[in-house]
């Protein structure tokens, strides 16, 4: 039997929880045309981060974490916990949206 994509309830603790994040806006020049690119990215030492990261690694789990619009390759490892950050439904805040083993 596989073992579980769904982490421990220690782990579990974390989902729906605030996550603070940087934004930044890039402006480049494509094909003669100014694109616009918003990059978003967890604030360095984010305690709410720094915390998973320590359950995690107290379960042998390390951390990827998945912004929005992030891809992330569909390899498969026992030892991963994918975090995956999305804005709030109000779009006050960024927080955990999934914590799954993969």
């Amino acid at each position: 039997m596989p073992p579980s994509r769904h982490p421990s309830p220690l782990i579990q603790q974390f989902m729906h929880q605030k996550i603070e994040v940087t934004e930044r806006i890039d402006k480049l020049v494509i094909g003669g045309k100014e694109k616009t690119f918003q990059t978003i990215l967890v604030a360095d030492n984010d305690p709410m981060i720094v915390a998973l990261e320590a359950a995690a690694k107290a379960e042998g789990l390390y951390l990827r974490i998945l912004m929005p619009n992030t891809m992330g390759t569909m390899d498969y490892h026992t030892n991963r916990l994918n975090v995956h950050i999305r804005e709030a439904p109000d779009a006050s805040h960024y927080r955990i949206e999934g914590l799954i083993i993969g």
